[in-house]
């Protein structure tokens, strides 16, 4: 592995779980359940895809998922 390998890694895992997020958070949401649980549940994916991919610590994807769901009203 290469330095600019190394360096690119934690952006690609990060742009990985932003896509993830959004692409769950502009889908419509299943039958039965309200679009601002949906849009949480699509909060809560990207936080645990951003541990489990080593993209962000566990404090700062939950403080992160947090701010995110009271910015937007979720």
């Amino acid at each position: 592995m290469n330095a600019t390998s190394t360096h690119r890694e934690p952006w690609l895992a990060r742009g990985a779980t932003l896509v993830l997020g959004l692409a769950i958070w502009l889908s419509s949401p299943p039958e039965g359940l309200t679009v601002q649980a949906w849009h949480l549940f699509a909060l809560f994916i990207s936080a645990i895809g951003a541990v489990v991919t080593g993209a962000l610590p566990i404090l700062t994807a939950s403080v992160l998922a947090v701010a995110a769901a009271v910015l937007t009203g979720t």
